[in-house]
């Protein structure tokens, strides 16, 4: 009588070691491969847990004592640390994933940082073609001061920024007809 009373003790035993592994009935069924319903049914104690049953759950938490999910009596946990710090083993496939994502991850990185390279000396050689522009252009008309939008020299109009052109276009049209 009394093995049938430590068989029926074992779902509230269950329920406690999920509470402690915090974690709920759908993830501890994922975890020992039995469905979110069986593990519901022998924690409410709807049905008393097969062998498989328990050998699932020791499988898949080492840690945890077989006499004390059993029989009720000793520690919970085989190891002495505390529940918090007792943390079960990644799944192969998990792992094989997150490995997956974290070389992906890598290597768009990888590729990010090799066009931001390329796009950095692009910008680089733009700003040597107008330094060298500008060069150029001050030793050909003199001294210009770039701070302004247009630059007359002689009869020659440099406009830098293109929404002053309609503005000259305006200006030359309004002169033309006085």
């Amino acid at each position: 009588m009394e093995a049938e009373s430590n068989r029926d003790g074992i779902g509230l035993r269950v329920k406690e070691l999920i509470h402690e592994l915090r974690m709920n009935n759908n993830s501890f069924s994922v975890k020992i491969g039995i469905s979110a319903t069986g593990v519901a049914s022998i924690v409410n104690q709807k049905f008393k847990p097969r062998y498989e049953f328990i050998e699932k759950v020791l499988n898949a938490f080492p840690q945890v004592s077989q006499t004390w999910l059993i029989s009720g009596e000793g520690p919970m946990f085989i190891t002495t640390e505390p529940a918090s710090e007792v943390k079960p083993k990644p799944d192969a496939y998990l792992m094989e994933q997150l490995q997956a994502l974290e070389k992906s991850w890598k290597e768009n990185l990888e590729e990010k940082n090799r066009h931001l390279e390329e796009k950095q000396q692009m910008i680089n050689q733009q700003k040597f073609m107008i330094e060298t522009l500008m060069s150029q252009l001050n030793t050909a008309l003199g001294k210009v001061d770039l701070s302004k939008d247009t630059l007359r020299v002689s009869k020659l109009i440099i406009v830098k920024k293109p929404t002053k052109i309609i503005q000259f276009a305006r200006t030359l049209a309004n002169s033309g007809t006085k």
